[in-house]
Parts: structure tokens; C-alpha cells; sequence
């Protein structure tokens, strides 16, 4: 049975309300575009999220922007594999939140033992940072096009070989647009890494 959306605030309490209940189902959205948006939860937690070909963080701010459209409920959310997301309270904030703030949750889920200033970034837990990223883009395969790149570098990274990864990555990525999306929340998890360009020409 579908329902119709009238406004996204009334999608979101319908979200809320599955989480608090601990309910598990997928929410299969047809915005009044006509894009598919997908939300399972398991158990009361988030752990799939898409919209269109996007999934993951990057599928935030599209699904913030559908404004009506129509929505199911299937009670099975084992039709997708689960993405890394951040725990399922963050995901409601985000959901709820400005889109902008996606940012600085990429900030905070950014594996690096180095710290902001710091030139030295552990290979491994940088890896997985932007595996994660990536993985919005290219699916499953994001881990192993990274496993190919660990295999080629030391346990540690200066900031040009970490420059030359995240190329590297983002040339993995057909489309020109989604691959400057990538480097940008690159930068965004590494701030050492500094402004992308898109940013130091709107400075």
C-alpha cells in the first residue's frame, strides 16, 4: 500500500516514529521527481540508505530536498547490504538537520590517527576513511580498489602521497561531477589536506 508525502516533515516522523518503536522494515520513497529513495532499518537502527545511484552520507541531502511524493513499507530490511554509516541517532540529525552538516559529520568520522595539523596520517585508518566515502559511489567494489592501494604504500602517509590517494580514488569514479564531489568530502574529513578548489574559488 502506498501513502502519499505531502511535506518532508511527514516522512521524517514516520522514520522517528519506526526507530523508536525499534521497528524493522524498508521505506521504498518515490519523491515527485520520480526517484527512488531507500531507508532500512533494522531493529530500530538505520543501517541502509540510498537515493538514486547515491548511497550512504551522500544520499542525505537528496533525500532532504523531497518535498512530496509517495511511500511503502515492506517489513524485511535484509534486501540490502548495510551501509557504514554513522550510529542511527546521528542519521535522525542529519535527516533533520541543514544539509550543510553532513560536512562536519564527515569531519568527525574521518579514521585518521594523525591529528589536524599534524603530516603523518596512518595508511590503514585513512584508507578505510575514504573507503567509506567511496563506497557511495562505486558500491562494493570501493574495498577493493582500496585493498589494491594498500598494498603499495607504507603503514604511514605524508600529505602529498595522501593528495595523490584521494586523486587516485576519485579517478575510480565515472562521472566528473561525483568525482569532484568525492575529492571535496575529502577534504572535508582531512582538513590538513586544505580547501579543495571549489572551495578556494567561492572564498
Amino acid at each position: 500500500m502506498s501513502y502519499v508525502i505531502k511535506e518532508y516533515a511527514q516522512l521524517l516522523s514516520v522514520l522517528h516514529r519506526m526507530v523508536e518503536r525499534k521497528k524493522t522494515g524498508t521505506l521504498f520513497i518515490r519523491s515527485n521527481q520520480n526517484r527512488l529513495a531507500v531507508i532500512a532499518i533494522e531493529s530500530g537502527a538505520i543501517n541502509f540508505i540510498s537515493y538514486g545511484a547515491k548511497r550512504g552520507l551522500a544520499a542525505v541531502p537528496l533525500i532532504r530536498d523531497i518535498e512530496a511524493g509517495t511511500f511503502q513499507i515492506t517489513k524485511s530490511a535484509d534486501t540490502f547490504d548495510p551501509c557504514d554509516l554513522p550510529e542511527t541517532g546521528e542519521m535522525l540529525q542529519l535527516l533533520g538537520e541543514e544539509a550543510d552538516t553532513i560536512h562536519e559529520l564527515v569531519q568527525d568520522i574521518a579514521l585518521t590517527t594523525a591529528s589536524e595539523n599534524s603530516e603523518s596520517f596512518n595508511t590503514r585508518a585513512t584508507l578505510k576513511s575514504l573507503c567509506s566515502l567511496l563506497e557511495n559511489y562505486l558500491g562494493p567494489i570501493a574495498s577493493m580498489v582500496c585493498e589494491e592501494r594498500l598494498d603499495t604504500i607504507g603503514p604511514q602517509l605524508d600529505i602529498l602521497e595522501l593528495q595523490r590517494i584521494v586523486r587516485e580514488l576519485a579517478n575510480e569514479i565515472d562521472d566528473p561531477e561525483e568525482a569532484q564531489e568525492f575529492i571535496s568530502l575529502a577534504h572535508d574529513a582531512f582538513p590538513a589536506l586544505g580547501k579543495s578548489p571549489g572551495q578556494r574559488a567561492s572564498a
